[in-house]
């Protein structure tokens, strides 16, 4: 919002909480010992953490629910309160410069 909320575009970040999506796992592939591990600990993973439908609910609720508030910080389907860095002025023109100059990029 705070660049582009003049031309009607809203923006807003989230988390999407903890989702169970193996991705993990293919990060870590090659390393017998660490696959043997997360192996063993699948089921637990898989029971304490969300499924990948209940995980996308946040990030349908901002891209599509009115009354969205842009430049917000959603987590749980809530307006929740974003982390220091977040609030920090410098690191966020630092994260605004870096995403320009990697969409310039593409």
């Amino acid at each position: 919002d705070e660049h582009y909320g003049g031309q009607g575009i809203t923006a807003c970040c989230l988390h999407p909480g903890e989702v169970y999506t193996n991705i993990a796992g293919k990060g870590l592939s090659g390393n017998p010992v660490i696959e043997a591990v997360r192996n063993f600990f699948w089921p637990v993973e898989k029971l304490m953490l969300m499924t990948p439908e209940e995980g996308a609910q946040t990030t349908l609720l901002c891209a599509t629910a009115h009354g969205i508030r842009g430049g917000k910080y959603y987590r749980n389907c809530q307006l929740a309160e974003p982390s220091v860095e977040e609030a920090d002025e410098r690191t966020r023109q630092s994260l605004w410069q870096a995403n320009q100059a990697w969409l310039a990029s593409l």
